[in-house]
């Protein structure tokens, strides 16, 4: 056997034994009883629920617990009757006969509640649960009394020899009221008269009708008639109906968060409706915005307008560059030369650009989320790269060649086109004036030709 097979085996034996233990204990513990029954006259009759047991005092062993009925009978004497339990201990009994008087009756009264006064033709007698031999044989008035009871009368005889039993349930003059599914602070009233105390005072309430009234701030008025009866409980259910009022919202901006004592009900603008009465703080609260909060009181059946415009809030940032004087642009807009303070940066995503001629233009984007200064890099100082221009080693080589090009071929052809042209106006007869101004003009033609071919240097701060 292995070991997991021993511990299972070592467990079930366990088991078994504790379960022997326990049964052995529960049988000591609910054993059956003894019951004796010694009575006075010791020959009288033993009857236990209705069965005949003898004639001398018996013991019963080993009975079983629950309750038996014992009448004990003898000619002669008046039965000896009472209702015992048997638990789980040995009981033992000794009923005692009373022996019949002649002219004497017996009178047995049980009521329910107990302890209530008894009187025989206006006699106080004694309480009940009543019982007497002495009872001379004749008519007697019985009365019961007991205090928040009616009470009770009937009239009995007393006949020699025999035993009269009465079982008498009195009538409450009270009744209890039960109220469920009330608000707190409700107000009750019971026939119009406010019971503040209506927990203490409903369990002891006089019999008869009453209207129930029930009243709260915010709630329609409630009211129920009803009927206490007597050692009766009358169960109330109290439903109130909410009498609501509502809150008409607009703001500047709109799709504004509503919380109404900080529970979230929709974006304005809107109509909040069916609140019940009362005090509330109203907070409409938007991204890039402060807070809005105000207090306000609902009315039942009224709409109560509420108009608010927040104020936006601005984030911050300072920026510095190296060189200075470069122009700072915020969402392709210009505002400002560094060094730059600025403070009003909305909620949201921003483009930061900043540029100078002769240097390569520094961006960052920017996402603004509360209202803060923003670092907007290490310093705040941004250091510009500036941009080194040099001319192509094949634009250098170029203008010269074209420059030589233009003094060997287009400038010879050019003065031989102002020859030609100043032979022809010779020829067509024109004055000496008017060639004289023409040839300045074909000689200004060509000096300025002449310029044009001059070599320009870069502008080193052109933008890259």
């Amino acid at each position: 056997m292995n070991d997991e097979g021993f511990f299972m085996f070592f467990y079930k034996i366990n088991k078994i034994l504790l379960i022997s233990i326990f049964l052995l204990l529960l049988s000591s513990i609910v054993r059956a009883s003894d019951l004796t029954i010694s009575p006075t006259p010791n020959d009288a009759l033993i009857y236990i629920n209705g069965e005949y047991m003898g004639n001398r005092p018996i013991t019963i062993k080993e009975i079983a617990p629950k309750g038996y009925e014992i009448v004990v009978k003898k000619q002669g004497y008046y039965d000896w009757e009472k209702t015992i339990v048997v638990s789980f201990n040995n009981l033992i009994i000794h009923p005692a006969l009373v022996k019949i008087v002649s002219g004497n009756g017996r009178l047995q009264v049980n009521s329910d509640p107990e302890e209530t006064k008894l009187f025989l033709n206006g006699y106080h007698r004694g309480y009940t649960p009543f019982d007497s031999v002495n009872i001379r044989e004749g008519k007697y008035k019985l009365t019961l009394k007991k205090t928040d009871y009616f009470d009770y009368s009937k009239d009995i005889t007393i006949s020699s020899g025999e035993v009269t039993k009465l079982n008498v349930k009195l009538k409450s003059k009270y009744g209890k009221i039960v109220l469920s599914d009330i608000p707190i602070k409700a107000e009750v009233y019971l026939d119009e008269e406010k019971k503040d105390d209506y927990l203490d005072y409903f369990k002891k309430v006089p019999i008869g009708h009453y209207t129930i009234k029930i009243n709260k701030y915010g709630y329609q008025e409630w009211s129920q008639n009803i009927t206490v009866n007597s050692g009766e409980t009358t169960p109330v259910k109290v439903s109130l109906i909410p009498a609501y009022g509502s809150i008409k919202i607009i703001s500047q901006p709109e799709d504004t968060e509503i919380y109404l004592n900080n529970k979230y009900f929709d974006l304005t603008p809107n109509t909040l409706n069916e609140i019940l009465p009362g005090n509330y703080t109203i907070t409409l609260t938007k991204p890039g915005y402060k807070d809005w909060t105000k207090e306000i009181t609902v009315i039942s059946y009224e709409t109560i307008f509420v108009s608010a415009e927040l104020e936006p809030w601005y984030a911050t940032f300072k920026i510095v560059s190296e060189p200075s004087s470069a122009r700072v642009y915020l969402d392709d807009k210009l505002i400002g030369c560094t060094p730059l303070s600025y403070g009003r940066l909305t909620y949201g995503i921003h483009q930061l650009r900043v540029e100078i001629e002769g240097y390569r233009y520094w961006q960052k984007e920017l996402v603004v989320t509360e209202p803060k200064d923003i670092n907007i890099n290490s310093g705040n100082t941004i250091h510009l790269e500036k941009i080194n221009f040099e001319l192509p080693l094949a634009i250098s080589f170029i203008l010269p060649a074209l420059a030589i090009l233009y003094y060997l071929f287009i400038l010879p052809a050019k003065r031989r086109k102002k020859e030609e042209l100043l032979f022809s106006e010779k020829e067509k007869g024109k004055s000496g004036n008017e060639l004289e101004q023409k040839e300045s003009e074909v000689i200004d033609e060509l000096e300025n030709n002449q310029e044009g071919i001059i070599e320009e240097t870069p502008d080193n701060n052109k933008k890259d």
